[in-house]
């Protein structure tokens, strides 16, 4: 990845946990918009950033080069921050931390909302996102388990 100023958004653990160890180990300096159970965990890899306020999500995605986000199902924070990115037109990367309930992690008000590329660590999980017709328009790339490093 370039150097880009990146904005991280995450809410559930599995994903915090994911892209946490991800920026650990790449040493990019980032801000983030933390809810739920990411930030604490955030917190126990001792990464250096800025905090931003959820609720000024839509202006912050416009001002920012690169969007992470979680895929939390049970949450719209990072599904907001997606249709954002979308919207303005910035590059927008999920990482996917689990292989099940794919679609419901990228519908929001029933509709779908896909980043611009899907990152996972699981060779079962890009072959499933890869044969489903659902997210053919996005591209989905294998990156290392830096969570189990």
């Amino acid at each position: 990845m370039k150097n880009n100023k990146l904005l991280v958004v995450v809410n559930d653990a599995g994903g915090a946990h994911q892209i946490a160890s991800y920026l650990k180990f790449q040493n990019k300096k980032f801000d983030a918009i933390l809810m739920g159970p990411a930030k604490n965990i955030f917190k126990e890899y001792d990464l250096k950033f800025k905090n931003c306020n959820q609720k000024k999500l839509k202006i912050l995605v416009n001002n920012y080069d690169l969007i992470i986000t979680g895929s939390g199902w049970q949450t719209n924070l990072e599904k907001k921050a997606i249709f954002f990115s979308n919207f303005f037109k910035k590059k927008s990367i999920t990482i996917l931390d689990h292989w099940s309930n794919y679609k419901e992690r990228f519908l929001l008000n029933k509709k779908k909302n896909l980043p611009l590329e899907i990152w996972t660590n699981n060779l079962l999980s890009k072959k499933l996102l890869i044969d489903d017709k659902f997210f053919k328009k996005t591209k989905i790339k294998i990156i290392k388990n830096y969570f189990k490093k």
